[in-house]
């Protein structure tokens, strides 16, 4: 399974959201193996930014350790993280 969380940011806030999003990423590696990758839309003159975390090949069990891992995160500038969940057809 593959997991797809996205959500808006201030372009004020980005450059130190980023750093916190690449630590939680970085414990994640640790502590499950999997590494995720952050991802945003090209550039814009828009005030918000819209990125995107993607965790591929994670098991029925990453989604909790997911949740356990934002916690670690100061969200300031970001607005409601969305998941979503793929499989292979």
């Amino acid at each position: 399974m593959n997991l797809y969380v996205y959500y808006d940011v201030d372009a004020r806030d980005a450059a130190a959201l980023a750093n916190d999003v690449r630590a939680m990423q970085a414990l994640l590696l640790r502590t499950s193996g999997v590494a995720g990758r952050l991802m945003k839309r090209p550039p814009s003159s828009a005030a918000r930014e819209t990125w995107m975390e993607v965790y591929e090949g994670v098991d029925d069990t990453f989604e909790s350790r997911l949740r356990d891992a934002v916690t670690t995160v100061d969200w300031r500038g970001a607005g409601s993280r969305h998941v979503e969940r793929f499989v292979a057809c």
